[in-house]
């Protein structure tokens, strides 16, 4: 900004000024020595520098020799005090007082008082963040959505008698192998069938691996004693009976009778 706050502003028009720009100039009222004369037959009166003591809202504009209202200027109020202001200084207290009095004034003064609030408002709703389009927002809204649906599957888990485990490996939009599991069980009489996640298989697709990543699921649900059938699709390292992940699910477990692997379509 200029050196001559109000000069600027009545150049450039308040009403480019952005809430962050009114909120700077908050604190810099400026309070020059305006050089304000009139002598009619009695007497002659000046512009008094102690008025910007006593009327905290003055203001002044060396440049143009003239006192405006600052909250006016600022907020776009009475034009009177913001644009036109008189030079004239006969009756100029009685006009101060009669104007710090007035409703108008007295609206802008308190929305000057708020002007920060007002910044913090604009801030909500331009920033991403409130707006819940931040990347950050977003994953925590999709964390607090997975722990809701993950207690409402292990309660289940709890009640239900017998549980299936169905994987299936697939490539990723971004080229990384993923594995996806499903628990299918019966709760209420109604089969039930819960994704519980994808998983990262990129760096050991090997029937090892995948198995690992099965049998720590498996632990993490708790559903050990529950399993009666695995199903994977139709490739060797899944559902190969020597080798495959099958096998070695079946073996870990060690309930040989109760896994029948069912290829998926």
């Amino acid at each position: 900004m200029a050196d001559d706050l109000i000069h600027a502003i009545l150049n450039d028009g308040i009403i480019n000024y952005s809430y962050e720009n009114k909120f700077e100039s908050k604190n810099k009222r400026p309070c020059p020595l305006l050089n304000l004369t009139i002598a009619d037959r009695k007497s002659t009166r000046k512009f008094q520098f102690v008025w910007y003591s006593k009327y905290k809202w003055i203001t002044g504009s060396q440049v143009r020799n003239k006192p405006y209202c600052f909250y006016c200027l600022l907020l776009r109020g009475d034009k009177t005090w913001s644009h036109e202001v008189m030079s004239n200084m006969k009756n100029f207290k009685r006009k101060a007082i009669k104007h710090a009095i007035s409703e108008r004034h007295l609206i802008y003064q308190e929305q000057f008082q708020l002007l920060e609030e007002q910044i913090l408002k604009e801030h909500f709703l331009s920033n991403s963040l409130f707006k819940g389009t931040s990347i950050d927002v977003q994953n925590d809204l999709i964390a607090c959505i997975t722990d809701v649906v993950n207690t409402k599957i292990r309660n289940d888990l709890k009640s239900a008698k017998f549980v299936s485990i169905q994987a299936d490996v697939t490539t990723h939009v971004s080229y990384k192998s993923q594995m996806s599991i499903i628990l299918r069980y019966v709760v209420d009489k109604n089969i039930e069938e819960r994704f519980i996640g994808f998983f990262d298989v990129s760096k050991d697709k090997s029937a090892v691996g995948l198995s690992n990543i099965l049998l720590a699921e498996i632990t993490n649900w708790n559903i050990n004693d529950k399993i009666i059938c695995q199903t994977y699709d139709g490739v060797a390292v899944m559902a190969g009976k020597q080798n495959g992940v099958q096998a070695i699910i079946k073996k870990s477990i060690q309930k040989p009778y109760l896994f029948t692997a069912m290829p998926i379509n």
